[in-house]
């Protein structure tokens, strides 16, 4: 019995041990993902600083409403896609 509670306690210190050099392993993965995620918004900040009449036509538009819902949509399926591949399984 002893021993199976050791051989246990070693597999389980293992799997932390694993799970955090995984965790290492992918931090500039998860930071390009967040850096590629959050740019679209800065971009589109800038422009609406800078010329807010090339934002205001995607909410006063019929067309620049549509391509706004298609590039949030777009960009939470992107989202979803890099959390996804940056979370490995153990």
């Amino acid at each position: 019995m002893v021993t199976v509670l050791e051989n246990l306690s070693i597999l389980i210190r293992e799997r932390l041990n694993l799970a955090a050099k995984m965790k290492a392993a992918t931090t500039q993965q998860r930071f390009s993902a967040g850096l590629l995620c959050i740019l679209p918004l800065v971009v589109g900040l800038g422009f609406w600083v800078v010329k807010p009449e090339y934002i205001r036509l995607l909410y006063t538009d019929e067309t620049g409403s549509k391509f706004l819902t298609y590039a949030i949509v777009s960009e939470l399926v992107g989202i979803l896609v890099i959390r996804q591949i940056s979370r490995p399984r153990l």
